[in-house]
């Protein structure tokens, strides 16, 4: 199913139009999220605002955001961490600030 995945990626990737991608990329994600059991939700819609999707992690929900960028993004840009840390720094920055906001690019910069 990984394997899969990745070939759906790198298709996804490769379209010319990234809008037609971006689309395609919500349930791809869906089915990544699914694959690491992490009990998805399908994008949906908040005052016009467009959610990618959420997912349920440790007895808490959270809200995915996606976006292609044009350029590539470098590991070292973002640093290497585990999903699960990733999601627990966030869970310990919203109980101790009030604020769910955290980018990951924030916190491990």
């Amino acid at each position: 199913m990984l394997q899969e995945l990745t070939q759906e990626f790198l298709r996804l990737r490769a379209m010319e139009s990234r809008q037609q991608a971006g689309r395609e990329f919500e349930p791809f994600l869906h089915r990544l999220f699914t694959l690491f059991d992490l009990e998805p939700t399908l994008a949906y819609n908040l005052k016009g605002e467009q959610i990618d999707g959420a997912i349920y992690y440790n007895t808490d929900h959270f809200v995915v955001e996606a976006k292609w960028l044009a350029d590539t993004v470098e590991a070292e840009d973002l640093g290497r961490v585990r999903l699960d840390e990733l999601i627990s720094r966030k869970l310990l920055h919203a109980s101790t600030t009030g604020n769910c906001y955290y980018p990951a690019t924030e916190m491990l910069g």
